[in-house]
């Protein structure tokens, strides 16, 4: 917690009101947060990242197209996800209706194949992922395999 002194003098121990957390003044934490600033800081990190993200999008649209599945890849930037539908959605009543059309079971046998693919995908989330500085165009590769075997394993579910 940060703010002007006048705010920051109302804690303790100069103020009356008493503050405190596990990581209050953490230096381990401190000192992630500071590298974590420099990496991306860094020439040419959001433009990797989001290159890495353009890949995994683009490929699982060519496995979703290739196979015509009732499918679309969608995201932005670091993010991507998966809507069993030819559109992504565009405001909740999409996604409300696409839950109750069988998507939520869909995403849900999605999420599990994935996971047994050695891809992580929240469980609570289907519909959007994200991906890492640490992800290489390898693990796009890799995320890009397990889907086109999801979606060839489904194909007739999908259509």
């Amino acid at each position: 917690v940060t703010g002007k002194q006048k705010y920051m003098s109302t804690l303790t121990p100069d103020g009356p009101a008493f503050f405190s957390g596990t990581y209050n003044g953490n230096p381990v934490s401190t000192a992630a947060t500071l590298k974590t600033i420099e990496i991306l800081g860094r020439a040419g990190f959001y433009e990797r990242l989001y290159r890495l993200g353009d890949l995994l999008r683009d490929g699982i649209n060519e496995v979703i197209e290739s196979l015509g599945v009732n499918a679309v890849c969608y995201g932005y930037g670091s993010t991507w996800g998966i809507f069993f539908d030819r559109t992504p959605p565009t405001n909740y009543r999409d996604v409300a209706y696409h839950g109750e059309a069988g998507g939520r079971e869909k995403g849900n046998a999605y999420v599990r194949h994935m996971l047994n693919h050695g891809v992580f995908v929240q469980p609570a989330r289907p519909a959007r992922a994200y991906l890492y500085a640490a992800h290489t165009e390898q693990d796009v590769q890799h995320t890009i395999d397990a889907a086109a075997s999801f979606f060839t394993e489904h194909q007739a579910v999908l259509r």
